[in-house]
């Protein structure tokens, strides 16, 4: 047998979890969950089966639900300019910020690392006034010994670096929806649908707001040129 605290605990996919379930009660496998007992219906129960489908439909609407309610707060949150968690980005580190959540957490601000914030500005300027792009600028930063020994990970990489002149935050903005997960992956999203806070906290801002608009400007007419 398997078991689980809750059937929502197997999966939250009506369709897949329901033949998951069935597939295990062929292996001779059956499911219970410490609240409902035993929720493996017999191959020949059709009735026990729609009642498994329906089971798993509620927990796929629940969890729905719930991202919804998170996202909606986490937009205002971030519009409000409230750091949302995770790790910091290069340049920050994180600080405990002495609030305490509704939950019982120590809530936690991002604080300027003066070494790596000099190493952020190098890398704009690069970009803005070199028109250098990711993949140049990393390597021109492998090579210099102190740039490299500053890397965040061994080696600089392309990625970082345009994680790193994209990213508002270096402009003092928070930012939400800058990434989108399709079938699995994670995309990239136009700065037009990202949801980003109403004013610049410069107690964050290691470059000026017209830095950053200037910096993706010449980024996108590069992309424009490169692409016809």
């Amino acid at each position: 047998i398997l078991v689980a605290y809750k059937d929502d605990r197997i999966g939250r996919r009506m369709w897949e979890i329901g033949a998951y379930v069935m597939t295990l009660k062929n292996y001779g496998v059956d499911i219970y969950t410490v609240k409902d007992g035993c929720i493996s219906p017999e191959g020949d129960d059709i009735m026990g089966q729609m009642m498994l489908a329906l089971r798993f439909g509620n927990a796929q609407k629940s969890s729905s639900d719930t991202g919804m309610r998170v996202k909606d707060t986490a937009q205002k949150l971030v519009q409000q300019g409230r750091f949302m968690g995770g790790s910091a980005p290069y340049g920050y580190e994180l600080v405990l910020s002495g609030e305490i959540s509704k939950h019982g957490r120590a809530l936690h601000r991002l604080e300027i690392i003066p070494e790596q914030a000099e190493v952020v500005r190098h890398i704009y300027s690069l970009s803005l006034n070199m028109e250098f792009g990711s993949a140049k600028i990393a390597r021109l930063l492998n090579e210099d010994e102190y740039y490299r020994s500053m890397a965040p990970i061994d080696i600089w990489k392309s990625g970082t670096i345009t994680s790193i002149i994209t990213n508002p935050v270096y402009a003092g903005y928070m930012a939400y929806k800058r990434r989108e997960r399709r079938n699995g992956k994670l995309h990239r999203l136009d700065s037009t649908d990202w949801i980003r806070s109403g004013e610049a906290d410069l107690n964050l801002q290691i470059i000026d707001s017209d830095t950053w608009d200037r910096v993706q400007e010449k980024r996108k007419k590069r992309a424009d040129k490169y692409s016809r």
